[in-house]
């Protein structure tokens, strides 16, 4: 039989996890894998992120346009990931406008991954090497920094990854790229 438990997923819905003792680093090895595919392969654009999920049959869980203003607005769509032992992986996508700043989200989130163990993991990837910051915030959130390489592009401060734990009221842990291209310089 099979450990289950249900955890809540921002309010919207159920995510089926295992409850019971995995092996914590290989799951944190396949969340930084799929990170690293869907994400760090090339400069993304939200439409190449969606061609991909959809090719690979992924179930949309997710897709909504957020206004921002009168004329802007976030196109965001997340995807459910699932693994042979029950336990899933969201991968996201958004796109922003803003000016001459365009910014392509890129992330994934796993609630049953452990935190260190996929730090390790992401500073393992060799487009992102180790954190370059910690941040700890009052109520109890950690935010750590990398700058990533996309596809041949050196890493800067324009493909940055942030990845959040002990999030109050969210469980597990979040990773997204943050890739801003200007249009006009």
């Amino acid at each position: 039989m099979t450990c289950m438990r249900l955890l809540p997923l921002f309010g919207l819905a159920m995510l089926a996890l295992p409850a019971c003792g995995a092996d914590t680093a290989a799951r944190a090895a396949a969340v930084a894998a799929i990170f690293e595919r869907h994400c760090l392969d090339a400069p993304p654009t939200f439409t190449s992120i969606d061609a991909r999920a959809t090719s690979e049959k992924f179930d949309v869980f997710e897709d909504r346009r957020i206004p921002i203003s009168a004329d802007k607005a976030m196109h965001q769509k997340e995807w459910l990931i699932a693994s042979g032992d029950g336990a899933h992986v969201m991968l996201t996508a958004n796109d922003t406008v803003n000016g001459d700043i365009h910014v392509t989200g890129c992330g994934v989130y796993a609630p049953d991954v452990d935190a260190d163990s996929l730090e390790t993991a992401l500073s393992g990837l060799p487009r992102m090497g180790a954190a370059r910051e910690h941040v700890s915030r009052p109520d109890g959130t950690v935010v750590t920094w990398w700058w990533a390489a996309l596809g041949m592009h050196a890493p800067s401060d324009d493909s940055k990854v942030m990845m959040s734990r002990n999030v109050p009221r969210n469980p597990g842990v979040n990773v997204n790229l943050i890739y801003r291209m200007h249009s006009a310089l």
